[in-house]
């Protein structure tokens, strides 16, 4: 990483919005992984690293200035969201590897998030098309274990 994106990341930090997530979801990763020990820490990473991406998204929708013409935004392909999907399964089930119990722990928390997609794909944004939601649960399904499964093994090989 170059020095401009290390004083850009510390720049988006400086943005209150920002920080309030980062804390918010830090104080929650921390307490999550004391009250719960079948997180491990590279979870709590991860609940918290999400701070900084719903703080960037919120201030980025609030510092963006009112369009004239209030066009809708172009849609996500579904390939690029089916892709995203896979991703984000993937990197869960890595980081959810450890042991049983934190995979355990992980799938618990896919659950909810899945859960909670759905319910925001079809309460708060009725437009969304669902059926992308759901190939993109089942995707995120399928990359999760198979992922946590070969990061596992990864883990054991090592000396």
């Amino acid at each position: 990483m170059d020095l401009d994106g290390i004083f850009a990341l510390i720049l988006l930090v400086l943005h209150w919005r920002v920080a309030l997530c980062l804390a918010g979801s830090s104080a929650l990763a921390i307490a999550l992984v004391y009250l719960f020990p079948w997180l491990n820490g590279l979870q709590g990473f991860v609940v918290a690293l999400l701070g900084l991406v719903a703080g960037a998204i919120w201030e980025a929708q609030a510092t963006a200035p009112e369009p004239a013409n209030a066009e809708k935004p172009p849609e996500t392909t579904t390939g690029v969201a089916c892709a995203s999907a896979l991703i984000a399964g993937a990197l869960w089930g890595v980081s959810s590897a450890s042991s049983m119990h934190s995979f355990l722990a992980g799938a618990v928390i896919f659950i909810a998030a899945a859960w909670g997609w759905v319910w925001y794909a079809g309460i708060a944004q009725p437009s969304v098309a669902k059926d992308r939601v759901y190939l993109c649960i089942i995707l995120a399904s399928f990359a999760f274990p198979i992922a946590a499964a070969f990061a596992h093994n990864a883990f054991q090989a090592r000396p």
